[in-house]
């Protein structure tokens, strides 16, 4: 199988052709802007730069592909921006102009990361979880963004014929997250620690939010492109952890006591957000193995035997 894999350089791009690029069986075309430097020499990727809006260039990307991954987007879930409408507008006529190419070349299977950490209004109290069909609000550019490419390619499904995954990721989080200062308060907390700093926090640490390890994300990811499968699904842990319980982990895991900089700011989030994938299970047999501990356990390890490399 060829997969063509957008945003491939991202945080999450970068896990998921790290997850995939060592199949067999699979073929990479990986898409990233002309900014980003290109990785070099990666079995089984074909590295494309350029931008999603020059139909050439994607042409020859899509070329001879079977199915399309979806990761490239501007902006991050909480972030405010000065001029919201240029980023709901490029994210959305990105994804506009990629579908109009796949057409043309007769691919109608993608897996689509979209967001149940950004998108869902949340829940009232601790213990409730949030389905596909709970209420949904716009908050943030971000939100928007992702909410307008959902109704775009739910067209495609619904009027002709696409198998299109929308998979609403709750709050991964990853080796390529540490170091990043703007998304993953655990990818933030661990370089913090590490280097004994302050971690700044910009919420209450009764916040609760599903965080899910994003191995567990790249294997939704391959299950689904696997078995081709229309609708929206959530893709998270099942559970919500409270950041105070967050930091009284890593603090068991690293032996080192956090030290939260509380530095509030006005953030558009829900306070509790915990996802039920059942529907996920059922359509694909996916199901969330690694548990929080286990994974806040391994990237504490990484960092400290590898403190130089890979950090965004």
């Amino acid at each position: 199988m060829k997969l063509a894999i957008s945003g491939a350089t991202g945080f999450l791009g970068r896990e998921t052709i790290d997850f995939l690029s060592g199949s067999r069986d699979v073929t990479l075309h990986a898409f990233c802007s002309p900014s980003t430097p290109i990785p070099a020499n990666v079995p089984g990727v074909k590295y494309f730069q350029g931008t999603l809006a020059d139909s050439k260039v994607v042409k020859e990307w899509l070329s001879g592909c079977d199915a399309v991954v979806h990761l490239a987007e501007r902006g991050v879930p909480s972030q405010v921006v000065e001029h919201p409408e240029h980023q709901i507008t490029r994210n959305v006529t990105a994804a506009v102009c990629l579908t109009t190419v796949m057409k043309e070349l007769n691919i109608k299977q993608m897996v689509y990361a979209s967001s149940g950490g950004a998108l869902y209004e949340g829940v009232p109290t601790p213990g409730e979880k949030l389905t596909e069909s709970s209420p949904v609000t716009l908050r943030t550019p971000y939100a928007i963004s992702k909410y307008f490419v959902e109704q775009h390619l739910l067209r495609l499904n619904r009027e002709e014929g696409w198998k299109v995954s929308l998979l609403r990721i709750s709050n991964p989080y990853g080796i390529h997250q540490i170091g990043r200062s703007r998304q993953g308060i655990i990818g933030l907390a661990i370089e913090k620690m590490f280097y004994g700093k302050g971690i700044p926090l910009w919420v209450s640490q009764k916040t609760t939010k599903d965080f899910l390890s994003v191995l567990d994300v790249c294997n939704a990811i391959s299950l689904f492109v696997k078995k081709p499968t229309a609708g929206v699904f959530n893709i998270g842990s099942g559970k919500g952890t409270t950041l105070e319980d967050l930091f009284r982990s890593l603090e068991k895991i690293t032996g080192r006591k956090p030290n939260i900089c509380s530095t509030p700011r006005p953030l558009n989030e829900p306070l509790i957000t915990a996802l039920n994938c059942d529907k996920a299970k059922k359509a694909v047999g996916w199901e969330c193995k690694i548990s929080l501990e286990a994974g806040l356990s391994q990237l504490w390890d990484w960092r400290c035997k590898k403190p130089a490399t890979r950090a965004a």
